[in-house]
Parts: C-alpha cells; structure tokens; sequence
C-alpha cells in the first residue's frame, strides 16, 4: 500500500495524498517525562486513525522515543490534522507544543505496490 510518511519537519505545511494512502506521522516522543503526543482536531470523515505505536530508541532508563500515527485517508477534501504535545492530567495548561497539518486528498485512487 503506498504511503506518505510525515515528521516534524513538516509542521505547518500542506500535503497531498491520494484516497486510500496511508499517512505515516513520526513525531519525537519520551513518555517518562509524562508528555505525550494527543490528536487535539481531526476530520473524522476524512481521515481515519489505523494505529498507534510508540518506539523507544534509546537505551536505559528514561530514554525517548518516536509516536507513530497510521492514518488513511478516507474522503476526498481538505482535512486538518492537529496535535498536542502534553501531559493529559495537567490539562491545557501543560501543551509544550503542537503539530498542524493540512492534507489535500485527492479524489483519485491510492495505486496498489
């Protein structure tokens, strides 16, 4: 299945994807700290959460890792995708910082590798 892969780097930019491409977000993560990436806005309709993952990189104790989002794009249009950087407990107040994306789907098919 062909996908596009996103990172950090593409914080604040617009994508273009296919109807029924998966999108594959990557996004610095370490849990120990109590922070953790959370979907803050997303278009239901048009994208679809697949999976989340997270993978530790490093070794010993309190090392970080990488929060893995699996999307599919499901519905032709613009959908928004915005994220949150936090620690739930704490609430709003806690956001260290977010991730904004804008993915324009389009009508045509996803072609099968």
């Amino acid at each position: 299945m062909p996908h596009t892969t996103l990172t950090q780097a593409d914080n604040h930019r617009s994508v273009e994807v296919a109807l029924g491409e998966a999108i594959v977000l990557r996004l610095p993560e370490n849990p120990t700290t109590g922070y953790r990436w959370a979907v803050d806005q997303i278009d239901p309709d048009k994208l679809l959460i697949q999976a989340t993952q997270f993978s530790l990189l490093g070794a010993g104790a309190g090392a970080g890792g990488e929060k893995t989002l699996t999307l599919k794009a499901n519905q032709p249009g613009v959908a928004r995708l915005h994220l949150k950087l936090w620690r739930e407990w704490e609430g709003e107040a806690s956001i260290i910082d977010r991730y904004q994306i804008a993915i324009q789907i389009n009508s045509r098919q996803a072609e099968q590798r």
